[in-house]
């Protein structure tokens, strides 16, 4: 693995306040970009008389998918502070900011780390005609948090998971679970299939990482480049600005 690896971000508060205090945000998948993260999907071998139980399958997936959304956050970063891709898709065209990040720090603060590989087509977690229990669960759950379609492999992503421990699950009634489950909200909820006991536990995780360098965007305002300096101000990284003609060098 690299030695550093980077975040890029737009000119937000809550990326501001990231950079202020110093932390790094481990946030739910249904946050992100690709609505197949996360995703357990169940299939049959052959079709015909298994087709019969496709929608039975798919509650099956749909489950082990609530389960796993609930139970992990992700941070995803890069491998290059010079990527033209990112700067215009995740910092504003270059009007916003990357940081640089010691990879040794962040595997401090997370479960695990890997790269992300990419398919052309992802494959069935678990055919229905198998018995689930012969599931190897580490390697389905590499599966899914570290694998993605082909479309995205111009990211070069690689994931940090945090795992949430059950003493951050907070019980909640049928209710709430009813009223909030899919809706926008700073919980994740999760019912469990055999006891149906309903859960909530917090949609980010904030961890401290001191950054290594800072890179503002060869396109940042001067007002947006004087708060990130003024932010910085007495702290022991450094900061650079790319130039235009970098930027267009880029690939």
């Amino acid at each position: 693995m690299a030695e550093y690896l980077y975040k890029y971000y737009p000119i937000v508060e809550y990326a501001l306040a990231s950079l202020e205090r110093e932390e790094v945000c481990f946030n739910s998948m249904k946050a992100f970009n690709d609505n197949q993260e996360g995703k357990f999907h169940m299939a049959a071998r052959e079709s015909g008389v298994y087709d019969l139980h496709e929608k039975l399958a798919e509650r099956i997936g749909e489950e082990y998918s609530e389960k796993i959304i609930f139970q992990y956050r992700i941070l995803s970063l890069t491998t290059k502070f010079n990527m033209k891709y990112m700067w215009e898709k995740y910092a504003q065209n270059g009007t916003g900011f990357c940081i640089e990040y010691q990879y040794q720090d962040l595997i401090n603060i997370s479960t695990d780390v890997d790269k992300i590989e990419y398919f052309s087509e992802k494959e069935p977690n678990a055919y229905f005609e198998d018995p689930i229990h012969m599931l190897d669960w580490n390697r389905e759950l590499c599966k899914i948090l570290f694998t993605k379609e082909e479309k995205w492999k111009n990211e070069c992503e690689v994931r940090l998971t945090h795992i949430i421990t059950s003493d951050l699950f907070e019980p909640v009634d049928i209710n709430e679970f009813l009223e909030k489950w899919n809706n926008d909200s700073e919980y994740e909820y999760w019912s469990e299939f055999i006891t149906k006991k309903h859960f909530k536990c917090p949609k980010r995780i904030m961890k401290k990482c001191i950054p290594n360098k800072i890179y503002l965007g060869p396109y940042m305002s001067e007002e947006n480049e004087n708060r990130i300096k003024q932010i910085l101000s007495g702290r022991p990284y450094t900061f650079e600005k790319i130039t235009d003609a970098d930027f267009k060098l880029m690939e």
